[in-house]
């Protein structure tokens, strides 16, 4: 089994990841200046809070609207439903700055950390860079609520943290005697497949986000004269998508890893993940660690390539009509 080609090694395509984000956050910078300048170049949303005004009954002409809008467990008071302004937000400079962060994480992993470790800090990046695209995706949607922007923010965020909660628990089960959890009913039962369980709650967090989106998206769709523009389609069901996959490359990579471990001698030291293929033709690594090697390091290409091309094809879908409308 023979590695990849270099151009394909992870540290590269960091690298060459990196470049193009750059390039990107600083085009995009360069066409918010030009954009600010021209008269249909703004993509500001107004963002809102939807609360209710409290008011007592008192000698009122509709007293039968006001009976439907009583307030819970008491007659004596009605509630009125108000809107009012949260503040605003630009996906323009969203798109700007989730392109820096990734740029800077890419270099970061590209020429300071050791792949392992890049593998598992890839995941704190995308709980900023994913949550940020969230809110870009969600205001072109249609969603204005800042509460409900506030907590699709969050459940992305909370997607990703459980995502290397799975990968850490994957490493801690491969390390542990059955017989130190043999007491513990869940994990005495899942034993190397416990990383399911934070697993399984990211793709609970990631649809509790989502989903609302789409249901909203649908149903302003079906209650309107004027159909969406195509590109707001594509935005929000090719990112859905893009986000999926995310998920099921980790669903890839930990059930190979597990599927390899639990075939195997248990455990396999951790340090053999980072050594060059050499060492596998010396006879000095085993054939399980080679093959886990290879598994781990096709889950992080498929990620910085997953990540390349949603922030991309995001940023370009919503910066295109704003380019075109501005020429």
């Amino acid at each position: 089994m023979k590695p990849c080609c270099y151009v394909a090694s992870t540290p590269r395509l960091n690298a060459i990841a990196a470049f193009f984000h750059t390039l990107q956050s600083v085009l995009v910078f360069g066409l918010i200046g030009w954009l600010n300048s021209r008269p249909y170049g703004s993509a500001t949303f107004r963002v809102d809070k939807f609360i209710n005004i409290w008011h007592k009954f008192e000698n009122t002409t509709d007293m039968q609207s006001m009976i439907k809008n009583r307030a819970a467990m008491n007659s004596d008071f009605y509630v009125e439903a108000k809107v009012l302004e949260a503040g605003s937000l630009d996906v323009r400079y969203i798109i700007a700055f989730f392109f820096a962060l990734s740029a800077g994480f890419q270099t970061w992993g590209a020429y300071v950390l050791n792949p392992r470790t890049v593998f598992r800090l890839r995941f704190i990046e995308f709980s900023f860079s994913a949550s940020i695209m969230m809110l870009a995706i969600a205001v072109e949607a249609g969603v204005r609520d800042v509460y409900s922007l506030e907590m699709m923010f969050i459940l992305i965020w909370v997607t990703m943290i459980l995502g290397i909660l799975a990968d850490f628990t994957s490493d801690i089960m491969t390390y542990l005697d059955p017989r130190a959890y043999s007491e513990e009913p869940v994990l005495a039962s899942l034993g190397l497949w416990a990383w399911l369980v934070p697993h399984v709650a990211g793709w609970v967090t990631c649809c509790s986000a989502y989903i609302p989106v789409i249901d909203m998206f649908t149903e302003s769709s079906k209650h309107s004269e004027a159909k969406a523009p195509g590109f707001v389609h594509v935005i929000i069901y090719l990112q859905f998508a893009l986000f999926s996959c995310f998920g099921f490359v980790q669903l890839y990579a930990l059930t190979m890893r597990t599927l390899i471990l639990a075939g195997g001698n248990r455990p396999i030291p951790m340090e053999l993940l980072q050594e060059e293929s050499q060492l596998f033709l010396e006879g000095q690594a085993g054939y399980a660690s080679m093959r886990l090697k290879v598994v781990m390091e096709n889950a992080e290409r498929a990620y910085i390539t997953l990540s390349f091309v949603a922030k991309t094809l995001l940023a370009w879908l919503i910066l295109s009509p704003l380019i075109a409308n501005s020429a």
